[in-house]
């Protein structure tokens, strides 16, 4: 029993060191990333995944440390225009994810964007467009899920132990009323009343965190959509990414210039010429920052220039 007790001791000693020499690497890696010293932080991050190896193949497959060190490097690759790289790490480590069940997360369908935007980028427009399609339906199953409280959290704020709760009971964080039928006893009551005024905290995060993906997705399906010449799909995407802004902020935000403005540029490509100006002017009224107008009347002088050649 003795012996066992210290050949316990001895690992949980190893196992720290581990975690520590991880750590460790993942924070010069940082460092070095901050001095644009990249062959640094890709020897910082290589030797990370080293380490990590080690540690999942002596806890039977914990994979938390093996999977941030596969998508910091692959980021660093993307970040340096080094994709043919990055592909297979963002593929991992999605493989990783979805077999820890993460499969509708933030963190997984961010790097399912990312992995759209390397494969567009090594010529690969229809497997993107699949992607971000994929992306597009796992979040109309997350949104329903949140809605009912029946979702597993969605937004990390990067606590591992509050990353996969659920909501109690099934109900909504703003049924606090209902606390008082789900428990017996005191303590436990005050327990389930803490944890949910939690998540009424953090329900508006959660809220926020989907749309700002939605709207990611909506944006570079899009312009993947007007580069297959599939303008009746990237005006959809373009309009639904309009009626998300003008919902959660309002319809006079200057966050509409970029959706109008890409609504003009495919409404050009596909001549439709009045309709793009039209956009045109839409985003022109919305610009606060006088540096954004220039983009916009260079667009107009090439919808201008198509219209007096009778396009």
């Amino acid at each position: 029993a003795a012996s066992e007790k210290l050949s316990s001791t001895s690992d949980l000693v190893h196992d720290v060191q581990l975690v520590h020499k991880w750590q460790d690497r993942m924070r010069k890696a940082a460092d070095a990333w901050k001095r644009f010293d990249v062959a640094e932080a890709e020897r910082e991050l290589q030797l990370s995944m080293e380490d990590a190896t080690q540690f999942r193949v002596a806890h039977r497959g914990v994979a938390e440390p093996i999977m941030v060190s596969l998508l910091a490097l692959a980021n660093l690759y993307r970040q340096v225009e080094r994709y043919a790289l990055a592909e297979p790490l963002l593929e991992e480590g999605l493989s990783i994810l979805e077999q820890a069940g993460s499969h509708n997360d933030q963190r997984t369908l961010q790097t399912l964007l990312q992995l759209a935007a390397i494969r567009l980028e090594l010529g690969a427009p229809e497997s993107s467009k699949e992607i971000y399609d994929n992306v597009l339906h796992r979040l109309e199953a997350v949104e329903k899920a949140l809605e009912s409280g029946t979702l597993l959290r969605f937004w990390s704020d990067g606590s591992r132990d509050d990353s996969f709760w659920l909501l109690a009971a099934g109900q909504k964080p703003n049924d606090t009323d209902k606390l008082s039928d789900l428990f017996d006893t005191s303590l436990l009551k005050r327990q389930e009343t803490f944890s949910l005024l939690k998540r009424q905290v953090s329900w508006r995060q959660e809220q926020d965190a989907l749309l700002d993906l939605r709207a990611s997705c909506l944006l570079s399906a899009s312009r993947v959509e007007v580069m297959l010449g599939r303008f009746p799909e990237a005006e959809a995407h373009l309009r639904m990414l309009e009626r998300l802004i003008q919902q959660r902020w309002s319809p006079l935000s200057p966050r509409l210039v970029t959706p109008y403005v890409e609504l003009a540029r495919m409404l050009l490509a596909s001549n439709r010429l009045e309709d793009a100006r039209a956009m045109c002017a839409m985003a022109m009224q919305r610009v606060q920052r006088p540096r954004y107008r220039l983009p916009i009347e260079k667009l107009q002088e090439e919808i201008d220039v198509a219209l007096a050649q009778g396009r």
